[in-house]
């Protein structure tokens, strides 16, 4: 299992958790890896961790502009769950192609 939200890649270790990884590129230009940053036990931990990191990250300079970040994470978060439950994990974000 592997699923997509923002910069994590959130995998399972088989058993019991859950793992948060970011993937790093090497300095050798080799294929990326996935780092583990976070283990959790459910799923929603994991979605109010990832909403939580974004916020912390955000470079908002003001409450509006935070706003719209907090929307698009959530946006993105329940996209994620969602392709989860309809078992289209691992597909990545659709991109839209240019005409």
């Amino acid at each position: 299992m592997k699923i997509r939200i923002g910069k994590y890649t959130l995998t399972s270790d088989g058993r019991y958790n859950l793992v948060a990884n970011e993937t790093v590129k090497k300095k050798d230009g080799g294929e990326p890896s996935l780092r583990p940053v976070a283990f959790f036990s459910k799923l929603e931990h994991f979605c109010k961790w990832a909403l939580d990191q974004r916020v912390l990250k955000s470079k908002a300079e003001s409450i509006e502009e935070l706003k719209i970040e907090i929307m698009a994470a959530k946006a993105e978060i329940i996209e994620a769950v969602q392709e989860l439950e309809h078992g289209k994990v691992g597909q990545g974000k659709k991109t839209k192609k240019s005409a």
